[in-house]
């Protein structure tokens, strides 16, 4: 049994356990907006209904959430722009090279953070050497904006813990013209 938390404009944020959203409203931090009908919690002054919707004070917009992008041949080459981290020369898809930074035997990994482009010419070069690319490289991440956020963690639930949800989650009602 969850409980589903909106900001002051009624935008579905977050979902949390009854427990946390009886402490958001004992400190008054929520209020109450629906319950589980015949569904009841302990409160340490006493029992009452647990909580299905509950509402936020102050108005909380969180940032979006970032996740990394998969770890692939075609996005190294979009986080450096499909140019040679050494020589800055462009280098089309089909002919980049990726290297190792800190090479494999010398205890670099295969990761986002020691993988850059290079041209044929940079690699060989470059060799079983260290060299220090123009860009240190990084994990790519993406942003995924909270509604998006909050459709994926609700089409992970199996089945909506309650129909009383339904009145809140506006991006799954279908509008009708009239």
């Amino acid at each position: 049994m969850n409980c589903l938390v909106l900001n002051s404009l009624h935008m579905p944020i977050d979902i949390c356990s009854p427990k946390k959203a009886m402490t958001k409203l004992a400190k008054e931090k929520a209020t109450l907006v629906e319950t589980y009908v015949d569904d009841y919690l302990d409160d340490w002054r006493k029992a009452m209904e647990a909580p299905a919707v509950i509402r936020l004070a102050h108005f909380m917009f969180p940032p979006a959430k970032k996740r990394f992008e998969r770890f692939t041949r075609k996005n190294i080459w979009l986080r450096d722009r499909g140019h040679c981290q050494y020589c800055n020369a462009f280098i089309p898809l089909n002919k980049m090279h990726w290297d190792h930074v800190i090479p494999r035997d010398k205890g670099g990994k295969t990761n986002w953070q020691n993988i850059v482009c290079a041209c044929l010419k940079c690699n060989q070069k470059k060799a079983n050497t260290v060299m220090k690319p123009l860009k240190k490289p990084v994990a790519m991440l993406r942003k995924i904006s909270i509604e998006k956020e909050m459709i994926l963690r609700l089409k992970s639930l199996k089945n909506l813990p309650s129909d009383k949800w339904r009145d809140y989650i506006y991006w799954e009602i279908e509008l009708k013209e009239t």
